[in-house]
């Protein structure tokens, strides 16, 4: 309804109104229907998005799985090799510092013979989460090998990474399911360069050496 007051220029207050109707139930109708489809279409626009979370999840879970031990939960060798690949560029185009150490437990076929699967399971576990203490966020701790574990340095000269290696034996000089276990620890300093598999390569014989030296040995050879 629009009103419209007409005067007649004598009076102050107007002589007359008028008044014009509109029918607008069409207008209407047509509002609640384009409120009805913007309803409509946030709920699908937040059921897209969560559909798109619950991709997005569940591919990290994927990938999380195709980098785990799953008999351990630590990362598994196939993603340190990838993660070392790229350490190994970054520390040669950077020319900054990068060191590696294998840590291996002794008599590990021994202690298998004793134990049953799971428990040995926890036992490597717990080795790793041990020598992930010893070290830092930045560094990496992988299961390399049946009885190995493996550590991605970042940043870190040979002479820093031989003090973390002999902190890292000790802890894992602990008390398991009424095992004392023991380990070694070789290590080396990347020489930029050099490839991957040379420098996994030289952390391994020095692996090796340590092993020759007796249990709780940790030995460095730089490439």
């Amino acid at each position: 309804m629009n009103s419209t007051p007409i005067s007649d220029g004598l009076h102050d207050s107007p002589v007359s109104v008028v008044t014009s109707l509109s029918d607008i139930t069409a207008l209407k109708f047509e509002e609640v229907r384009l409120r009805d489809e913007l309803k409509s279409l946030q709920t699908t626009q937040a059921q897209i998005e969560a559909r798109r979370r619950g991709l997005e999840l569940a591919n990290q879970e994927l990938r999380d799985a195709a980098d785990t031990d799953s008999a351990t939960g630590l990362k598994n060798r196939r993603c340190f090799l990838e993660r070392l690949y790229s350490e190994v560029a970054l520390a040669s185009r950077m020319q900054i510092p990068l060191s590696v150490a294998f840590i291996e437990i002794d008599q590990f076929n021994s202690i298998k013979e004793r134990l049953n699967e799971g428990t040995v399971n926890i036992m490597l576990r717990n080795v790793g989460k041990v020598t992930g203490d010893v070290g830092r966020i930045s560094d990496f701790v992988a299961r390399y090998g049946e009885d190995k574990i493996a550590i991605i340095l970042p940043h870190t000269m040979l002479h820093d990474a031989v003090q973390f290696a002999y902190r890292a034996v000790k802890a894992v000089q602990i008390m398991e399911a009424g095992i004392a276990l023991n380990a070694y620890a070789g290590i080396a300093e990347y020489k930029h360069g050099a490839f991957t598999n040379e420098f996994i390569e030289q952390v391994e014989e020095a692996l090796f050496r340590a092993k020759a030296l007796g249990v709780g040995t940790c030995h460095s050879d730089p490439i």
